[in-house]
């Protein structure tokens, strides 16, 4: 039913965006991009978007752009192909690998300028400050981390007084004052506090726990003042279970686990921990043109959650079977 929604939603023209990139209301991009949620012949909808783009509508350069650079929505459909098929596919012709669609788009969508910026490391400010006036606020979140992680604290704390930024965003001020803290007159000693929560981010209120959470996952310190040390807390927070940025991880779990979610979440969120966290990977390419929360709605998005959870810079088999053997089936299906 609410996957019905979204398709209406998208064929009447009826988007949360907050500026309209021009194509978006073209119906063939509409019947592109439901095609895409539908995520049962991928190979279609991507050649449909990438005609499209081809054809200068701004919103399918854009989204195939974003969509090129989230390797786990299309790598079933790209990999297996030769280079020059999947050049054509995903991006603009030019050179030797092809240029990205959002270059393309740059030249009059200030939106597909965000994310370009939003790479390099001097324009990341800018960028970071246009992406939250233009409500991608989550594509926003892990270059003004990189920001802060590379010292520009002023710049930080400025775009930290943003509007747009959700309450999860205590964390990455709670890393601005531990830096600020450790300043010495060559800049700030980066890096130079283990946990946040020493400079405030206690696991004493609601948010605090949640940003936490929501960024770091488990780690082998984050139990309760009075315990003992710990390898991994032995349950997934009780309280983040239904928690909207888990809602696709906890539908899988569901489906394939049914038994024991808690437990399949908790294993899940341990084998991702030190990537991006699964949340920010797990959002819309583009917000403005379709919502995290329509996304997670479509029927596609756990089968991009499961290729996302088979990339993995913390591949130990052994160490997964033994910590839930249900979900260790999703992770290593053929082992």
């Amino acid at each position: 039913m609410r996957f019905f929604f979204v398709v209406l939603t998208l064929l009447l023209g009826l988007t949360s965006a907050q500026a309209e990139i021009a194509g978006q209301n073209d119906p063939q991009f509409k019947e592109a991009l439901v095609q895409w949620l539908q995520g049962d012949d991928d190979l279609a909808a991507l050649t449909a978007l990438s005609e499209l783009a081809k054809a200068d509508n701004r919103a399918a350069q854009v989204f195939l752009g974003r969509v090129n650079e989230a390797i786990h929505t299309h790598s079933h459909v790209t990999g297996p192909m030769e280079r020059k098929a999947r050049i054509a596919l995903m991006r603009q012709p030019g050179g030797l690998s092809g240029k990205s669609w959002l270059k393309a788009a740059s030249e009059d969508v200030p939106l597909a300028v965000a994310f370009l910026q939003a790479k390099v490391i001097r324009e990341k400010p800018a960028a970071v400050r246009a992406l939250l006036d233009m409500d991608e606020v989550t594509a926003a979140l892990m270059p003004l981390l990189s920001i802060i992680m590379n010292g520009e604290l002023v710049e930080a704390k400025s775009l930290l007084a943003h509007q747009n930024l959700p309450k999860h965003a205590m964390y990455l001020q709670a890393l601005v004052d531990r830096d600020a803290a450790n300043t010495t007159k060559y800049g700030p000693v980066l890096g130079s506090g283990r946990r946040p929560r020493s400079l405030g981010m206690t696991a004493n209120t609601k948010d605090a726990a949640t940003s936490l959470f929501l960024w770091e996952g488990f780690h082998w310190d984050n139990v309760e003042a009075g315990q003992d040390r710990q390898m991994i807390p032995a349950t997934f927070p009780e309280s983040l279970i239904n928690d909207p940025h888990f809602a696709p991880l906890k539908a899988l779990c569901h489906n394939r686990c049914k038994n024991d979610v808690p437990k399949c979440m908790r294993a899940i969120m341990i084998h991702q921990r030190g990537s991006t966290p699964i949340w920010i990977t797990l959002s819309s390419p583009v917000e403005t043109l379709l919502s995290t929360q329509d996304y997670h709605a479509s029927p596609r998005v756990q089968a991009d959650l499961v290729r996302l959870i088979r990339v993995s810079t913390y591949d130990a088999p052994r160490y997964y079977r033994s910590l839930d053997q249900c979900s260790y089936r999703i992770m290593y299906p053929d082992d």
